[in-house]
């Protein structure tokens, strides 16, 4: 009976050391329309050591918790939407992710399942707007093609590349399109190699009046992790759209 008790005295002589060595830090990105909270060493305030946190401004909405080990991402991360609604999932070890991750749908459908270790896409089903009855831009050496593919490109974040709250947060409506009352979808297509990696971007669609350039400066601020696109069984470069409206309430 008295190893339980052993057990607890000795965790929370850990707790307690773990305590005395952090001190909690709390960081406002005012651009991106975030804040984080989170932990690290007294010596080093550069180095993060325990829970992560990051919500919008007002602290009513979580985006993202975790934690940090050695100022590495380890154990269990979860990702939200804009509602609240668990957006993706999974285990980092030494800043790397690995095991199976789960990535959802805005109705918090399982969307993509993706094993790091081995490296293979268990599951994936593409939206309604996302249909593999679409075509694709595939670019090869010669030319690009406009065809329709054994899977496009796949965002392991699933629907969660547009559940970025704090990259969608963060677009402006430009002052000479607000006072023109100029609205539209600005396209902007990402060029996605065979590693998965984004290569390049370019105005697919454009609105003007300086929409463009905000939704390009967006973009370039989504991370994460990309499956390359297949065709004809084999992994290729092509393009994946990514659309940013532009919509006066009022009008």
């Amino acid at each position: 009976m008295k190893k339980p008790a052993l057990l607890l005295i000795f965790i929370s002589l850990l707790s307690l050391h773990a305590s005395a060595q952090t001190k909690q830090i709390t960081n406002n990105d005012y651009a991106l329309g975030i804040k984080e909270r989170f932990y690290v060493l007294k010596s080093n305030k550069d180095f993060r050591e325990g829970q992560y946190l990051a919500y919008n401004q007002t602290g009513n909405t979580i985006f993202c918790q975790g934690y940090y080990k050695n100022n590495q991402k380890d154990s269990l991360w979860t990702y939200y939407s804009f509602d609240a609604k668990v957006a993706a999932k999974g285990y980092y070890k030494e800043n790397k992710k690995v095991g199976v991750w789960d990535a959802y749908n805005f109705k918090e459908e399982l969307q993509v399942r993706y094993d790091y270790s081995t490296k293979q896409l268990i599951l994936y089903k593409p939206n309604k707007n996302n249909s593999e009855d679409r075509q694709f831009n595939v670019i090869n050496d010669k030319d690009t093609l406009n065809v329709q593919m054994d899977h496009s490109a796949v965002y392991l974040d699933g629907d969660g590349l547009m559940m970025k709250p704090a990259v969608f947060r963060s677009v402006k409506y430009p002052a000479a399109a607000r006072e023109r009352h100029i609205q539209g979808v600005v396209l902007i297509a990402v060029t996605i190699d065979t590693e998965g990696k984004i290569t390049n971007y370019r105005i697919k669609n454009s609105v003007g009046f300086g929409c463009d350039e905000e939704a390009l400066r967006a973009v370039k601020q989504i991370t994460g992790d990309w499956i390359p696109g297949v065709y004809q069984g084999k992994s290729v470069i092509s393009e994946y759209d990514i659309p940013f409206s532009f919509t006066l309430a009022n009008d």
